[in-house]
């Protein structure tokens, strides 16, 4: 049996620079999807990052969403930010 052998992303200076330098973007991104989440109770933001497109989800729905991240650093960051955190999916349908 192989295992997979976790290892950090280690890209969180990206994530944090993309966050500040592309508002329009990523406003935009979020624009698109929460159309068509209309009506749904639940969303999950399945690979979160540090919570870009989830806060701004959240602030112009008022919905907040699921988040699903592998890496501790950027799950720290999301966990600060006030967002429900899982690191696996599995978990998700328990939280």
């Amino acid at each position: 049996m192989q295992t997979r052998e976790h290892t950090d992303y280690g890209g969180l200076d990206e994530l944090i620079n993309v966050e500040l330098a592309m508002p329009g973007y990523n406003e935009s991104i979020v624009n698109k999807f929460a159309r068509a989440l209309q009506g749904r109770t639940k969303v999950l933001d399945f690979g979160a990052g540090i919570g870009t497109l989830s806060d701004i989800f959240y602030q112009n729905t008022g919905r907040l969403p699921l988040c699903l991240e592998i890496d501790q650093e950027a799950r720290s960051h999301l966990q600060k930010r006030g967002f429900p955190v899982f690191e696996n999916l599995s978990d998700v349908g328990t939280g």
